[in-house]
């Protein structure tokens, strides 16, 4: 939840995407003072913070493509020190997959923690998503020399059923929270129509603000108190590390997270990302796709360079939306 021009801006960008569906979206009428309408009892976690909104876009008709969500992901992954927290639903771009695997080659790299559903509640997101993520995850396995790498799905308290996580969080280090609607696949990345809020914490309040929303999260799956799950944070410095020390319930709330194996029909279903268009380019000729995702992976991976040479990879990753769109 957000208000002031934030919540401006958010509206303002809902209106223009239903009018290019070709409905009717009116102006809003003259709103309440700021502070009016916020719910008594949802407690606020942080105040006068700058946001930025970053969308996915598919090139159609007039309109052109829009990638700043993929775009902040990999910057925002190329620019972690300590730790990447990744909450997501589906977890299948070649990509972003790169993008992680190059930090967790790094000696002094980020410790990198996915949560995603153990299994896609769809025969269909089963058999593309649930695959794909296999090649996903075992990319990050062999990239993971220095040992930075878990991943888990979430159960219910008595372990007789998985969580469907549909949530999409991203938190790095202490410093950036996002929350939106863009999955970590081609889809979300290119072909779909997605909007995330994303923020960097700019004081002290606002980073403990951030470490107290991620153990929030994490507490809520393990089913034990926020302070809780703090404490054992910051007694051993590792995500992966306090999860295990908390979660010693039998059967465990928090399991590993492993790829599945894949017979030819997998096999190929994950090689061309069938059912996960990379854009509107590929959307129908599924043959382009796995070149496509190829040119995107090299093209980061000349970015990470020259990241890594001192040059910015992103400098503004979104293009300024008109007013009232400055908070």
């Amino acid at each position: 939840m957000v208000e002031g021009p934030a919540a401006a801006a958010l509206g303002q960008l809902a209106r223009e995407r239903w009018r290019r569906a070709g409905l009717y979206a009116p102006e809003p009428e003259p709103s309440e003072p700021s502070g009016a309408l916020w719910p008594a009892h949802v407690a606020v976690d942080f105040r006068e913070v700058e946001i930025g909104i970053a969308r996915t876009e598919p090139k159609w008709r007039d309109f052109e493509e829009v990638r700043e969500t993929e775009r902040l992901h990999l910057a925002a992954i190329a620019a972690a020190r300590r730790l990447i927290y990744l909450e997501n639903q589906y977890i299948a771009s070649p990509v972003i997959a790169e993008a992680l695997a190059a930090r967790l080659a790094e000696p002094d790299g980020p410790e990198i923690v996915i949560l995603s559903t153990a299994r896609a509640p769809s025969w269909f997101d089963h058999m593309t998503m649930d695959r794909t993520r296999s090649t996903f995850l075992r990319r990050l396995i062999a990239a993971d020399t220095h040992g930075r790498f878990h991943a888990y799905c979430p159960y219910t308290r008595r372990g007789l059923n998985n969580i469907i996580v549909h949530s999409k969080v991203s938190i790095i280090d202490d410093q950036m929270l996002r929350a939106g609607s863009t999955n970590l696949n081609n889809r979300s990345c290119g072909f779909d129509t997605e909007c995330d809020v994303a923020m960097e914490a700019e004081s002290e309040a606002a980073s403990a603000a951030i470490l107290r929303f991620r153990a929030r999260l994490l507490a809520h799956y393990l089913g034990c108190a926020p302070e809780q799950f703090q404490d054992a944070f910051a007694a051993s410095g590792s995500l992966a590390a306090a999860i295990e020390t908390l979660d010693t319930t039998t059967p465990r709330r928090l399991r590993p997270l492993a790829p599945v194996g894949m017979g030819p029909l997998a096999t190929v279903i994950a090689a061309f990302h069938l059912g996960d268009p990379a854009g509107t380019e590929d959307s129908w000729r599924p043959w382009r796709r796995k070149a496509n995702l190829e040119r995107a992976r090299q093209a980061f991976m000349t970015d990470l360079v020259q990241a890594r040479a001192g040059q910015p990879m992103v400098r503004n990753v979104g293009t300024p939306a008109p007013e009232p769109a400055d908070g």
